[in-house]
């Protein structure tokens, strides 16, 4: 058997799920391990890359005009409970002789989301990346979301949302 990642996470979930399930052969557990395993790689899988690749810089031809790309839609994975919290992240930046291409925002937020996460943290995350590589004079970013480990379990409040801010730079 290979030492891969997706080996050793087949072989812990099968533990797991045996404390629950004796009948891991059973129909429709068969094929859980393996489909697990897939899915956790793909939610972690930001931390296999680097934002530094994805600034694709345009001249800004003046702008110092506020820049906002909202309702990019992310999920994450709460590192106390490993329950999903998603939702949407809104970026302000004013920018200083550059501008990024608007796919680029999508991607960094997906880089820092797809890794075990707090809120606060992913909003700073994302804040201080662009605020280092772009240059701009301001940035600010926001994010709404809402987290299963609130929604499903211990207080159990659907519809509960958190929203965080994190800014840098100056906005005049």
């Amino acid at each position: 058997m290979k030492n891969t990642k997706q080996e050793k996470i087949k072989k812990n979930i099968k533990n797991i799920i045996s404390i629950f399930e004796p009948n891991l052969k059973r129909e429709g557990l068969v094929e859980t391990p393996k489909r697990y395993a897939k899915m956790i790689l793909e939610l972690l899988a930001g931390y296999n890359q680097d934002t530094k690749k994805l600034y694709k810089t345009f001249l800004s031809n003046g702008n110092k005009n506020l820049i906002t790309i909202s309702n990019i839609k992310f999920n994450s994975l709460c590192e106390h409970h490993l329950l999903p919290f998603f939702g949407s992240v809104e970026i302000s930046y004013i920018p200083k002789g550059k501008i990024l291409g608007l796919s680029k925002f999508g991607r960094i937020v997906d880089v820092y989301a797809k890794r075990l996460q707090i809120q606060e943290r992913l909003t700073e995350q994302i804040a201080k990346d662009i605020f280092r590589n772009l240059k701009p004079q301001y940035i600010s970013v926001e994010i709404k979301a809402k987290h299963l480990c609130v929604n499903i379990r211990g207080v159990k409040k659907d519809g509960c949302c958190c929203t965080t801010f994190f800014e840098l730079g100056k906005k005049h």
